[in-house]
């Protein structure tokens, strides 16, 4: 998959992830809820939908579009 988009930097942006924030931002991408999410990993629901440093790392708004940059990026 070639560049797309100002959204297509992964080679720098998805290696600055926690390994943390790559297993949220798998399970958003499948859908899966952020209770469901939280209880898998063992952390907060306030911490699962309060990830702006993802938002930020791969240059989106919301988990929609974090979840269609993972899509195209990994």
């Amino acid at each position: 998959m070639g560049n797309k988009g100002p959204h297509n930097s992964s080679s720098t942006r998805s290696h600055t992830l926690t390994p943390l924030q790559v297993r949220i931002l798998a399970s958003v991408t499948v859908g899966v809820k952020d209770e469901e999410i939280a209880e898998k990993l063992h952390i907060s629901t306030q911490y699962v939908k309060n990830q702006k440093d993802i938002f930020a790392k791969t240059g989106t708004s919301s988990s929609l579009q974090a979840a269609l940059w993972a899509l195209t990026n990994f």
